[in-house]
């Protein structure tokens, strides 16, 4: 079920071009997605950076988020 899901908020994020549509995508997300869960990760990584005179590394910490909040599930 969890894949059917995944697979499912996987084509409705596919055209999806900036964080900004993919939130409002999500809204249409349950509760308990990871979908929305790595996006919501991403987001908060992109407020708490946003304050940096030094943006490098952005992507660095949103992996190692998704990384942390994937391994919590397992």
């Amino acid at each position: 079920m969890a894949k059917l899901q995944m697979r499912h908020e996987l084509l409705a994020l596919q055209e999806v071009r900036s964080l900004d549509q993919a939130t409002l995508v999500m809204a249409n997300f349950s509760t308990c997605s990871l979908s929305a869960s790595l996006l919501a990760e991403t987001a908060s990584e992109l407020d708490l950076s946003d304050c940096l005179i030094d943006n490098n590394g952005i992507k660095e910490r949103v992996a190692f988020r998704f990384e942390h909040r994937v391994a919590s599930i397992s």
